[in-house]
């Protein structure tokens, strides 16, 4: 009876450790979600992007800073069924023809894989852009929830924040300044 009654308490204090020893573990993940959430705007317009690095649906690895010197075109979009995106494609070729080679064009989507961009860049026609899966959060430093565009001037400093998109005039002011 002693023997059952302490194999009981045994079981019981091991049952109590290992739920406590769960809440602690989710209490840590929801601390480490609520850290990455802290920052409420991501970076401002004048304020210097942050750098990153990331790996084209090609294979190349490329930094922001490997740009240094030109304008850079941030797209963060949805590369399957989202209309914005492909009224927002539309927007950025016009960009792309009225501005050419002094604007480099990084799509980065976090919702999709490498065959989902690589379809987009076909359907888009614009093999010359970068198009990189977000498995770094870069979407989390810039806080884009799903689609954003940010326009870097050749000095890495921030002319636009356009959340969720941009317009033609909006961009192109931007890279005017």
């Amino acid at each position: 009876m002693v023997l059952i009654a302490s194999v009981v308490i045994v079981v019981a204090i091991i049952g109590v450790v290992v739920f406590f020893q769960g809440l602690f573990q989710q209490q840590m993940i929801m601390q480490k979600e609520e850290q990455m959430l802290m920052v409420e705007e991501g970076p401002n317009v004048g304020q210097l992007a942050p750098d990153f690095t990331l790996r084209s649906i090609d294979g190349r690895e490329f930094s922001l800073s490997d740009f240094r010197g030109k304008n850079v075109l941030l797209w963060f979009m949805l590369p399957k069924g989202c209309p914005i995106c492909k009224s927002q494609v539309e927007v950025l070729k016009r960009i792309q023809e009225d501005f050419g080679d002094d604007v480099v064009v990084l799509v980065i989507t976090f919702i999709g894989d490498e065959k989902d961009m690589m379809e987009f860049r076909d359907q888009s026609g614009l093999p010359q852009w970068i198009y990189a899966i977000d498995d770094k959060g870069i979407g989390v430093k810039y806080m884009i929830v799903e689609m954003g565009v940010i326009v870097i001037d050749p000095n890495g400093i921030i002319t636009l924040r356009g959340i969720p998109q941009a317009s033609y005039d909006e961009i192109a002011n931007a890279l005017k300044t």
